[in-house]
């Protein structure tokens, strides 16, 4: 396997696991009611 074919895995199975990561955490403040401002939270991240 070349290097680059597994960097660019490590790299996707690092951003997925992200993804997964926010859902679980936006569903956690879904069943408690207490959504603060999530879309601000989101974007303080990617940007």
């Amino acid at each position: 396997m070349n290097k680059k074919g597994m960097a660019w895995g490590y790299i996707v199975g690092l951003i997925l696991s992200l993804v997964v990561l926010l859902i679980l955490l936006y569903i956690a403040f879904r069943s408690k009611g207490q959504i603060f401002s999530l879309a601000d939270f989101i974007r303080g991240i990617f940007t």
